[in-house]
């Protein structure tokens, strides 16, 4: 969960683009800069980020690691994480934020990001991470929204390779019977909190690909259980506003409306609350005027003209 190195990601001065290839072979995405060095490799249509070919003042070596154990490639600063093994230079980052904001500022902002599906044509399944889309795959739409990054109380979706069908699979906790685990994706809630909804774990038979996404099965799934919870919608700060209304005053309120064949006269009279949150149990916005539409309606006298 800790930043590894921080680039642009849209292109400054000196910058070059760095691109999501996906491995046939390794069965697993690389990025780097250049072209696909064979047709073994699809590279993907837009940058994922831009970094420097050669150093540049406040940036350090990125290098690629092979870690033998897991078969996969890492790309990061040195020294090589456990049972790595140290390839090649690939270009050039900043270790902190250019800008010199401090790494507890950075904790501190939570993100939320859309987490999407995509289709990888190669693999004839279904894929599930945030944008962009890696290679070979074609972008779905949203499913929910996910922290970027570790916080307390929240638990990692990660992306397992399971060998015996070809297939990557997206959850939480250890990897399963025949699985590979590889590298955390975004964060989630084991359990529901305010605001989340659940996220279910459907079979695709025909496919052979175990998908998540919140609602009812797509065609030819199955559901399988509740995988985790997230947000449906971007987390508002103001969703989880406590709002306590408390003394409340409306007097001597009247309408009038008419048409050809009769006018109507509404009489609302005086209302008053002391506490209104408290009386009605209602501390948010939508649910005070709903409740507050009640009370004057409830008031409604009808004479006509």
């Amino acid at each position: 969960g800790d930043q590894v190195f921080f680039a642009p990601l849209h292109e400054v001065p000196h910058s070059k683009p760095v691109y999501d290839f996906w491995s046939f072979t390794q069965r697993e995405h690389i990025f780097r800069m250049g072209e696909q060095h064979s047709m073994l490799e699809k590279k993907g249509s837009e940058p994922v980020f831009y970094a420097f070919e050669t150093m540049v003042p406040g940036t350090e070596p990125v290098y690629q690691f092979w870690h033998p154990g897991n078969k996969e490639h890492t790309i990061h600063f040195e020294p090589a994480w456990p049972m790595e093994e140290k390839g090649d230079l690939l270009f050039f980052a900043y270790r902190e934020h250019p800008d010199g904001a401090s790494k507890a500022r950075r904790k501190a902002a939570t993100k939320f990001e859309p987490v999407c599906d995509f289709w990888h044509s190669g693999m004839q399944q279904h894929t599930f991470h945030m944008k962009p889309a890696w290679g070979g795959e074609k972008l779905g739409k949203v499913q929910f929204y996910a922290h970027t990054k570790h916080e307390d109380g929240l638990v990692p979706v990660n992306d397992y390779w399971h060998e015996a069908s070809r297939r990557k699979r997206f959850h939480t906790g250890d990897a399963r019977k025949g699985e590979e685990k590889r590298s955390p994706l975004f964060w989630v809630h084991e359990t529901q909190v305010t605001g989340t909804e659940p996220v279910f774990e459907f079979f695709h038979e025909k496919h052979n690909e175990y998908n998540i996404h919140m609602g009812p099965p797509w065609q030819g799934e199955v559901k399988q259980r509740i995988a985790f919870y997230a947000h449906r919608e971007v987390p508002s700060m103001f969703r989880d506003l406590r709002i306590n209304l408390r003394r409340v005053e409306l007097i001597d309120i009247t309408a009038t409306s008419s048409t050809r064949l009769a006018g109507m006269k509404i009489n609302l009279g005086s209302l008053g609350f002391l506490n209104f949150s408290e009386q009605f149990q209602v501390f948010d916005a939508q649910s005070i005027v709903s409740v507050m539409v009640k009370q004057l309606f409830g008031k409604v006298s009808l004479g006509f003209a």
